[in-house]
């Protein structure tokens, strides 16, 4: 059935393609830190532009500053800010790296068990754990200890598989290698570290889905429900998730969907929330601030800004429209 509304067509949809493509870890790791580069623009986290800003201070000051940073907002419930702290305690540490290697590794080792942040990955440095853990290894090679930093290195390769830094750690341990010592054993550990980040990678992509209608819940103030049931009413497989499944799974947690594919007019002023499969991903619509909508992205498991497309005869966008919560 087709409904006609100012001269476009609104069409609901009872199947769509699988809204999920299946692209590599490294590419889901930049665009995941892309679009995390591009939210430290916004208000929301001015405690990273402070510490940015602060790089510009002599440095007696700026470690009075980073000092004092952290003890202000160690004990924060907010996630962004627990990052910022993280990076404070790092940038210490890289303050006193080459005069006073094994100080900074304290600081390193410190910054990796207090975390209490995101787990966003650079493409290059992985998530903030990684980061520190990666240079108070790297303290050790300023300082001499070359045998404990190659046991530790070969310790971060088997154990932070998913890290993007084991390429870094390959080659530091080719490097630190006996000359009689085979790689072979090294290559194998690098090996079943992007064997692990494609098989993580593609299971990530697929989950956009399920994770939205997760967030949907949390957002509501509903009972949470556990991601691997949502992915089971869903029918989610490493191909994705259906449009029907989708709607079956928002069902079965307490919601009315439908699927539509709707115009420009219908796109920008579509009732709030709803969830929008743009390009093979699903996003979660949940305000909006000005001419932008606010998303919640799976992909980065937090909040960006979209701007609102221009109006466009020849747009139109897949949409689950959500009723209220039964």
């Amino acid at each position: 059935m087709v409904a006609r509304r100012m001269g476009t067509v609104r069409t609901p949809l009872s199947s769509i393609a699988l809204g999920v493509g299946i692209v590599g870890f490294s590419g889901l790791c930049v665009y995941a830190w892309k679009l995390r580069q591009d939210q430290e623009a916004s208000t929301k986290l001015i405690p990273v532009q402070q510490l940015a800003q602060a790089e510009t201070l002599p440095a007696d000051h700026k470690r009075e500053f980073f000092g004092s940073f952290i003890e202000k907002n160690s004990q924060s419930a907010d996630e962004k800010i627990q990052d910022a702290v993280t990076s404070a305690r790092m940038r210490l540490a890289y303050m006193d790296a080459k005069e006073k290697p094994n100080e900074a590794r304290e600081l390193f080792l410190e910054a990796e068990q207090k975390h209490s942040g995101s787990d966003a990955m650079d493409p290059s440095f992985g998530a903030m754990p990684d980061q520190a853990r990666y240079q108070a290894i790297n303290c050790l090679m300023i300082d001499g200890k070359t045998e404990q930093a190659r046991k530790e290195y070969l310790a971060f390769l088997k154990e932070r598989p998913l890290s993007p830094l084991v390429f870094g750690v390959h080659k530091r341990l080719l490097k630190l290698r006996a000359e009689r010592e085979s790689r072979d054993e090294i290559d194998r550990l690098l090996q079943i570290a992007v064997d692990k980040q494609d098989e993580h990678g593609k299971r990530e992509m697929a989950l956009c889905g399920p994770r939205c209608i997760e967030k949907l819940v949390e957002l509501s103030g509903g009972e949470q429900v556990q991601l691997s049931e949502i992915e089971k009413q869903a029918g989610t497989t490493l191909d994705g998730t259906s449009m029907s499944g989708m709607v079956k799974a928002l069902g079965v947690a307490g919601f009315q969907a439908e699927g539509l594919l709707v115009n420009h007019a219908d796109f920008q002023t579509q009732k709030l929330p709803f969830i929008w499969l743009d390009k093979g991903h699903y996003l979660l619509i949940h305000s909006r601030k000005n001419n932008k909508f606010v998303a919640y992205d799976p992909f980065i498991r937090n909040d960006r800004e979209i701007k609102i497309p221009e109006a466009n005869a020849q747009f139109s966008a897949t949409i689950l429209k959500i009723s209220n919560k039964r």
